[in-house]
């Protein structure tokens, strides 16, 4: 080495040319250079003047120079134990700053990963912060020493003990650590003014959806107007050292993401002057709760709004039962039909529900009443919602009374037909005594089928007579509110 000239690498200057700043003597430099161990020369707001060529040929490419930087800076690795350990590093080097005296930090892993395509070198290291006072200024000179193969002579019996009940601690941090990746809350820890990731666990990884987040910003991954409110919170609790805490938050990394829901809380942690150093964030997914009692609550308004409606149609069943019934015993009857249609709507929606099939619907309704039909084609899986399905069981009815023939008149039971063409329901309900039935709008049928077919399904129907049949054929566009998209995929 040149006389008067500190190594490369130096951001302070040897014996021979003193400057004004930091002065080191040239053998102290040439023997750290030489040192097969770590060796870093700290000034005290812990910018790095000298780093030894054992510490240059482990760091990262693309970290650049050293000196001049900060030692926090320097620390942010490419692997996430990297991230972990800087935190052991850090405390050590405050607590010899603040304290004067060495300061010895629990074994910790730091693995060597040179650049990106080369895969990572599981390491072990010993670290010591030692107090200086070059030309009268206090300084650092932190030293570490691997101790890889120690531990891995000693792994899976006792741990190595270092200085000051070091294994304890190591212990400690490693079971923490553990619970940190495996939890499945969502934990992060965040630096500076621009929320980097030190730390993210695997949970927040898989929302975030990007592998790499160590030493990014929060800023450069969240997109969503979701998003950038939480980084506004993050930003309010750096700013005012107070904890943040919501349930149920909506969150979406991007616009078009699925939309999830957190409880967040955001927790800051200080250092000894109460300056907040990071943010401790924790998301806890409850999507699914979130969801569950969505659902609860659109079954019990749906409940009370079914409630209401069912009323409503045990009334008017009523009413028009007893216009159109010549006797007591006759309105008896012919309400207690319709009555027994509606329950066995509700009990097929009850089975199936919320929505109930075509199929599942006419099979109730018949086997409730006693009625006999018989349902062919492919439209039978089409579904219905409850308001729907309501209205259709009770034409059901009306139908199989129109059709049904007496035991002893020899006739046969309704044909019904249904198939899909061209975005409808096509139902063709083929009967031998149907022949009597008027389209004049004075049968409590023929309304009950003219209101609901045009202004509850948006459809229409017609009557067409033969000798000897008729055939009441009925169109329903799928597309209408009143059958379910899966009815209508069907």
């Amino acid at each position: 080495m040149d006389q008067g000239k500190a190594p490369r690498g130096s951001g302070i200057s040897g014996s021979a040319t003193p400057t004004p700043h930091y002065t080191a003597g040239r053998e102290l430099i040439e023997v750290l250079d030489a040192s097969p161990d770590f060796h870093i020369l700290l000034a005290e707001d812990q910018t790095i003047l000298f780093a030894n060529a054992a510490f240059h040929a482990a760091n990262p490419d693309e970290a650049g120079p050293l000196t001049g930087q900060s030692l926090a800076a320097s620390l942010l690795g490419l692997d996430a134990r990297r991230a972990a350990s800087r935190r052991i590093i850090l405390d050590t080097v405050r607590c010899a700053l603040a304290t004067g005296r060495v300061t010895r930090a629990p074994i910790f892993r730091y693995d060597v990963q040179k650049t990106r395509e080369h895969p990572p070198r599981e390491a072990w290291w010993s670290l010591s912060a030692s107090p200086l006072d070059l030309n009268g200024r206090p300084s650092l000179l932190l030293t570490s020493h691997e101790v890889t193969s120690a531990v891995r002579e000693v792994r899976g019996e006792a741990e190595p003990e270092p200085a000051g009940g070091g294994s304890l601690v190591w212990a400690e941090r490693r079971r923490l650590g553990q619970i940190f990746d495996q939890t499945t809350d969502l934990m992060s820890l965040v630096v500076g003014p621009d929320h980097v990731f030190e730390l993210i666990n695997p949970a927040a990884r898989r929302l975030f959806g990007e592998p790499q987040l160590l030493g990014r910003s929060i800023r450069d991954v969240v997109w969503s107007d979701r998003g950038r409110d939480m980084v506004r919170r993050m930003d309010e609790v750096r700013r005012t050292g107070q904890p943040y805490m919501a349930q149920a938050v909506s969150f979406r990394m991007k616009a078009d993401d699925e939309e999830h829901f957190l409880d967040i809380t955001l927790q800051p942690l200080t250092n000894d002057d109460g300056a907040v150093e990071a943010i401790f964030c924790r998301g806890q997914d409850v999507t699914r709760q979130v969801r569950d009692r969505a659902v609860q609550s659109f079954l019990r308004e749906e409940l009370a709004h079914c409630q209401g409606n069912t009323l409503a149609v045990v009334l008017a069943l009523a009413e028009q039962s007893a216009v159109h019934a010549g006797s007591l015993e006759q309105f008896r009857a012919i309400f207690a039909g319709r009555l027994a249609a509606l329950a066995a709507v509700n009990a097929a929606l009850t089975t199936e529900g919320p929505d109930v099939s075509l199929a599942g619907l006419l099979r109730g309704v018949a086997q409730r009443t006693g009625m006999a039909a018989r349902l062919g084609g492919s439209g039978g899986g089409a579904t219905l919602r409850p308001k729907a399905a309501i209205t259709l069981g009770l034409m059901f009815h009306e139908l199989l009374q129109i059709s049904n023939p007496e035991p002893e008149s020899g006739s046969t039971t309704p044909r019904i037909r249904a198939h899909q063409r061209a975005g409808c329901l096509h139902l063709i309900w083929i009967s031998p005594l149907a022949r009597d039935f008027g389209q004049t709008g004075d049968h409590f049928a023929h309304r009950l089928f003219d209101h609901a077919v045009r202004h509850e399904f948006g459809g229409r129907w017609r009557v067409i007579r033969r000798e000897r049949v008729s055939a009441f054929c009925f169109e329903f566009p799928l597309g209408h509110s009143a059958w379910t998209r899966s009815g209508a995929a069907s």
